[in-house]
């Protein structure tokens, strides 16, 4: 035999030829009395040591994927893994609660290391023979419980917090229980366990969570709910976040949510009493930096300069310059990501916002600047040196990367900070923002800009004048007309000290306060400012300068906002003429000043003067720029609006899907002009009768308008305005009056209470009730808005007489016709002196006063008014225009009612042809003629006929829209009405049934 020379090496070591039995280290000996005492100690029924069930919200999937991981009888492990605070732990215990039945016991254990692990398992045989492991060592009780778990099955552990993969390995080879273990690590999981990365909560939830939290079991008010969404929002949906936030606000019930998101940082690093200090956020995160500095300074340093950028979608490259050696950049990236504090791709990096908060207010290491604050501007200004300016117009991709960085640099630049990215790269990147419709994310930019030009320039320095003016009018494209109103404010009176009171750009930045003041309401000082601004151009520039003409139309423009419409004709069609005598007729001035002219057209009813310019000036537009030129797409749309004004809502539409196809061309999907004639084209839908087509649009509008520009923008309200009415035309009452509601809320928070648009929410919101036959809540809503519209605008003011048409309607409605009538009477001779024969406020009127004058029984008034009302609308819209459909149905009523059956049913059948041959056999309209037809047939010899109608009327809707809808339901009423006419109660119970099933 050979002669071989084993050799052990290292402590604890053993070399031999043949090896028995061999003890290298030490062990933990158990007597065999103790060992079968594991065997035969029974543990308590319910034997744990959980915490109490916590509060865990939104994680429905996560627990159903621990229950299919984790389920009977098939033993298993699974790892929760994720950033310190995301809710690991959280998930882990409401699982062992809702599961406590399914297991013999279940035992929580600290497992940050082996030591924890070790006193957790001594801490079990404790519980479990107390007697002898009261005098045992831990390393004896430990070992004891070890062996106890082999002999008992059913168990669940749950070993939290676990920083090494290794140190779990000798627990998750047993088939007796089940593990689950929650840890910050990411990576070194053998294959054989299953991982869940658990991410923040989604918005609902968070906000959920922490309303519990502050409110308890009480209902959160509209304010509230914003405030609390905020909240989650800033703490980026992160549980602990949540939880420590909720916690302290609802122990300080006097300190705001509002005041508690201006010192978050501070209270982050505050645990509320009954909370472990050990516990906030700041401290989590403090531990695991602490532990990444011993293992990657470098890892650290990256994680630093992170929480000045965005916080998604962070560009790989955008980092290489911050170390010499890119492996070493990648190395740091990869020990970040084991330790959950950022996520990669491929070339991008993620953190989480909290993370960076948290960073952000860290004491500077070393004094100085902020920590990695002059990393991220060094590198930002690195990247985008070779790009040159961004375009005048279109996209540039690589702009579009870098973007979000630019911004979050900007917006979080410290006080008394002397930021060293260029000022003028912010103001082009802003002003390259302002030209895709981004003016909210363009203000961040701008005050970064203004702060480094008033620092290098000084405050009256006409380029930190120039970068005011344009965070001013930033403000104002973002919808916060307050915060231009402050910013224009003062502005004008440093342009009139340092350039003087008629300088063009004092001038022009006087007329930007005046539009800001006119869109946020204030009409008289907005008049006030464009008039004294019209004639200081006037007087320095000559009437026929073109800024000089561009205040004669903001002034026209004002004019018509504030409902002067007189004064709004007689303005526009004299800038016009000179703007055609100036400027010639295909200038942009020109044809800008005719699509003025003819909105104010329009708004007076004048269809046939609005609608032959609106189409001779797109002609123009498209002649001379093209199709796709964006005012040749603008002037297409205002074409459309007039035509879904003239009840031509097939004609808007054929217009409105060519402006949409051409604005994605140019703007792309997610635009506000794209947006916006996306809602319009939902409009025209709703409007021809087909809410299969309009409601898709007009919500899908609705929300890429609140993520792309914020839920209160004005442009988002209004297209919200647009579903609710969707919604209510297709009988969705209960959807629409709380889309009013939300709009209400909102505007008045946003605007006050008095602002037009306020009021005109609060007139919808009135018309929805009304609508959905609730006169009740209707009329006090009608009645608040003719109070503010008559402080506002005056007693003869459109929105005015519209209101007092509304309310009158409404006390009709509400069995007071009386007073309808009186108050009717009233208001349309208010409309024939203020607005004319011709407006459509005038006939919508004389139409309801005639069905007031109807109620109590006045037949020949009431048809007396609406043959009027029928040969104007007719003149005016057409036939098949709704006003003219609507009077031409109540004079068939008021036939009716006056005992002349023959003429009504003569009236109703014309009706109904020439709706069936515009708009379509399942138009709202359309079918209610048919019902109405039906039901006159029915009651004046014509059963048959009628049967035969609301037969096909009610297979037509079934099959066109549905089993369930309104229009469908109402159909389905009348036809069993006409079986019990018949004597058929055989047919018409089945369809009382189905309506009541339904």
């Amino acid at each position: 035999m050979t002669d071989f020379t084993f050799q052990a090496i290292g402590a604890g070591s053993v070399a031999a030829h043949h090896i028995g039995t061999a003890i290298t280290g030490p062990v933990n000996v158990l007597t065999a009395e103790l060992l079968n005492s594991a065997r035969d100690v029974q543990a308590p029924a319910g034997l744990t040591n959980l915490q109490p069930l916590p509060l865990c919200f939104g994680r429905t999937s996560e627990l159903g994927w621990l229950r299919g991981t984790l389920g009977q009888p098939a033993a298993g492990t699974a790892v929760v893994q994720g950033l310190g605070g995301v809710g690991k732990s959280t998930l882990a215990l409401a699982y062992a609660h809702r599961h406590r039945r399914d297991y013999t016991f279940m035992w929580w254990i600290a497992a940050l290391s082996p030591d924890h692990i070790e006193q957790s398992l001594a801490d079990l045989a404790l519980r479990l023979i107390p007697v002898w492991a009261g005098s045992a060592s831990t390393e004896e009780r430990a070992a004891w419980a070890m062996s106890w778990l082999q002999w008992h099955p059913g168990w669940l552990l749950i070993f939290d917090n676990v920083e090494d993969p290794a140190d779990l390995q000798p627990y998750v080879n047993t088939s007796n229980g089940q593990v689950i273990a929650t840890s910050r690590r990411s990576a070194s999981w053998p294959t054989s366990v299953a991982t869940l990365a658990l991410d923040v909560l989604d918005l609902a939830a968070a906000s959920e969570l922490l309303c519990s939290q502050v409110l308890g079991a009480t209902s959160p008010t509209h304010r509230q709910m914003q405030e609390t969404r905020a909240l989650s929002a800033d703490l980026g949906q992160l549980p602990i976040g949540l939880m420590q936030a909720g916690a302290y606000l609802a122990q300080n019930p006097t300190i705001s949510i509002e005041r508690y998101r201006r010192r978050l940082i501070g209270a982050l690093d505050k645990a509320p009493e009954g909370v472990d200090p050990e516990r906030t956020v700041a401290r989590i995160w403090r531990q695991t930096i602490s532990t990444l500095m011993e293992r990657n300074p470098l890892a650290v340093r990256v994680l630093y300069t992170l929480a000045w950028l965005a916080p998604d979608d962070i560009p790989v490259g955008l980092l290489t310059p911050i170390t010499d050696d890119s492996d070493d950049l990648h190395e740091a990236l990869g020990v970040l990501a084991v330790y959950c504090m950022v996520s990669l791709t491929q070339d991008s990096v993620s953190i989480h916002r909290l993370v960076q908060t948290t960073l952000r207010n860290q004491p500077p290491i070393g004094g100085g600047s902020p920590t990695g604050r002059l990393e991220a501007e060094r590198l930002l200004s690195a990247a985008v040196a070779p790009l040159g300016e961004p375009p005048d117009s279109g996209r540039s991709p690589a702009w579009d990367r870098l973007l979000p960085h630019l911004i979050a640099l900007a917006a979080t630049t410290p006080d008394g900070h002397a930021d060293t990215f260029p000022a003028g790269r912010y103001a082009s990147a802003a002003l390259y923002l302002q030209g895709l419709g981004h003016d909210a994310r363009a203000v961040p930019l701008l005050t970064a800009a203004l702060a480094r030009c008033e620092a290098l320039a000084g405050v009256e320095h006409e380029l930190t004048l120039k970068v005011r003016a344009n965070l001013g009018d930033a403000y104002h494209g973002a919808g916060d007309f307050e915060r231009s109103i402050a910013v224009l404010e003062p502005l004008v009176a440093q342009c009139a000290q340092v350039l003087g009171d008629s300088h063009l750009g004092t001038l022009t930045v006087v007329t930007n306060l005046a539009n800001a003041y006119r869109d946020y309401g204030d009409l008289a000082r907005a008049i006030t400012l464009h008039e004294e601004t019209l004639a200081r151009r006037r007087h320095a520039l000559g009437n026929d300068h073109p800024d000089t003409l561009l205040s004669c139309e903001e002034l026209a423009r004002t004019y018509h906002a504030s409902g002067d419409l007189d004064r709004a004709v007689s303005l526009y069609e004299a800038t016009l003429t000179q703007c055609q005598r100036s400027l010639g007729p295909t200038h942009p001035a020109t044809l800008s000043s005719q699509h003025g002219l003819a909105a104010v057209y329009l708004a007076s009813g004048d269809l046939s003067r609005a609608i032959p310019m609106y189409t001779a000036v797109f002609a123009q537009w498209q002649q001379t720029f093209g199709d796709s030129d964006p005012e040749t797409i603008t002037s297409r749309n205002n074409l459309a609006y007039a035509y879904l004004t003239a009840g031509r809502p097939d004609q808007a539409a054929q217009h409105l899907e060519t402006a949409l196809a051409r604005c994605e061309e140019v703007y792309g999907e997610a635009h506000p002009e794209t947006i916006a004639i996306r809602a319009n084209l939902g409009c025209a839908y709703r409007d021809a009768g087909d809410p299969t087509r309009s409601l898709p649009l007009l919500e899908t509008a609705a929300a890429q308008s609140a993520h792309l520009l914020g839920d209160a923008h004005p442009q988002t309200l209004t297209t919200r305005n647009g579903l609710a009415q969707a919604y209510q035309a297709a009988g969705h009452a209960g959807r629409a009056i709380a889309q009013y509601d939300t709009i209400l809320k909102h505007r008045a928070a946003l605007l006050g209470e008095t602002h037009p648009h306020t009021l005109a929410t609060r007139s919808g919101l009135a018309k929805a009730h009304l609508a959905a036959g609730d006169p009740a809540h209707a009329v006090p809503l009608f009645e608040s808005a003719v109070t503010q519209c008559e402080q506002v605008f005056g007693e003869s003011h459109p929105d005015t007489l519209s209101n007092y048409i509304g309310l009158a309607d409404a006390l009709r409605q509400m069995d007071d016709p009386a007073r309808a009538v009186t108050l009717s009477e009233t208001t349309l001779e208010r409309c024939i002196r203020s607005l004319g024969e011709d407006h459509p406020h005038t006939m919508v009127c004389r139409s309801n006063l005639a069905l007031a004058h109807l109620t109590v029984g006045n037949i020949p008034r009431a048809v007396q008014l609406l043959e009027v009302a029928v040969r104007n609308a007719s003149r005016l819209f057409g036939d098949t225009h709704p006003h003219t459909v609507t009077s031409r149905t109540n004079l068939a009523a008021a036939h009716l009612e006056s005992g002349n059956a023959a003429q009504a049913v003569a009236v109703l059948e014309d009706v109904r042809a020439q709706l069936e041959a515009e708009l379509g056999r399942v138009h709202p309209q359309t079918l209610h003629c048919t019902a109405m037809l039906a039901r006159t047939l029915g009651g004046s010899d014509g059963l048959p006929r009628a049967t035969e109608l609301l037969e096909h009327s009610v297979a037509l809707t079934e099959k066109e829209l549905g089993v369930t809808h309104p229009d469908t339901l109402k159909q389905r009423q009348y036809l069993a009405e006409i079986y019990r006419a018949n004597d058929r109660p055989d047919l018409a119970v089945p369809l009382y049934e189905a309506n009541h099933t339904h």
